[in-house]
């Protein structure tokens, strides 16, 4: 969680270029996996909550990631 919350900290920053991200990170596939998991976290009693945080916080990322990119 502390990971997307800084990647969200430095897409925030005017001078970030998310093209770099996208092309030396793979950041789409990244997200996406994250996604996958989270998903199957969120069926877990023990850690459906936590999951269904951080699963907003990496759709938030997502949408900066993507309006950077336009």
């Amino acid at each position: 969680m502390q990971a997307l919350v800084a990647i969200r900290s430095i897409l925030q920053l005017n001078s970030t270029n998310a093209q770099v991200f996208k092309d030396f990170c793979h950041f789409e596939s990244a997200l996406k996996r994250l996604g996958c998991k989270l998903e199957e976290l969120m069926l877990d009693d023990k850690w459906g909550d936590f999951a269904r945080d951080v699963e907003a916080l990496r759709q938030e990322v997502v949408s900066i990631f993507y309006t950077k990119l336009e």
